[in-house]
This record gives C-alpha cells, structure tokens and sequence, in this order.
C-alpha cells in the first residue's frame, strides 16, 4: 500500500513550509541536524480510505535513511502512532462505550481526509 497521505515539512532554522512536490533536494535533512542524527518537523493530512493496518511508510518520506522514532501530536478525537516494526502509520480511537477497552485501530476505508496531525521525526540521515 502506498501511503495516500498527503506530508507537509517545517525548516524550523529558516521558518520555511513546503510540501514533497516543492522541496529542495536537501530540504527534509536541514532541520537541526547533529552530526548523521536529524530531525523533521512536518504534518501529515490522512486521506478518504484508511487502509487496513494502517498507511505504510518508508523512512525516505521522512527524508532520513532510517526513523528511530515519529511522535504525533493528536488531533481531536484520535491517537496517531508510528508503528515501527511495521513502518505503519496507525490511526487509534476510542471504543463506543468507554467501558469497551483501550483504544483501537480505526476502521479500514474510514474517511480522514479532515484529519491532520503535527509530527517530529528522529532518525539516521
């Protein structure tokens, strides 16, 4: 599955905002690199069909050649999570009755196109 999301970044050292189609070659590794370990500031906009098992990633999306880890602030009504093991991007809710557990994994083909979520990712450039 190819993620269908649509990602966004910050230049947090020159206060810039652009998407992956206008994105300098070297622009998602700039933001307060040390040494080989770099950092990404972005958010990422679901789309209208959450697919099952969430929306598959590579490393490269975030511009680092590995992700150590992705936190996700959590817009209203949802948790968003990397799933490193599966280089997922899982979307959680909370069940209909409260009473029903922990949260779970959103439902296959729900539309999240409203859905926009603010990430940082560490990783290996």
């Amino acid at each position: 599955m190819i993620l269908a999301a649509t990602f966004s970044y910050t230049d947090t050292s020159k206060n810039d905002v652009f998407t992956e189609s206008t994105a300098p070659a070297n622009a998602l590794n700039v933001s307060q690199m040390q040494g080989a370990f770099g950092q990404v500031h972005g958010e990422v906009t679901f789309d209208a069909s959450y697919p099952t098992g969430g929306y598959a990633l590579s490393p490269a999306k975030f511009g680092l050649g590995t992700v150590s880890v992705v936190l996700f602030d959590s817009p209203l009504g949802y948790v968003v999570d990397y799933n490193s093991s599966t280089d997922k991007i899982q979307v959680y809710v909370m069940p209909a009755a409260a009473a029903a557990g922990p949260l779970v994994e959103e439902t296959a083909t729900t539309d999240l196109h409203t859905v926009t979520a603010h990430f940082v990712a560490f990783g290996m450039v």
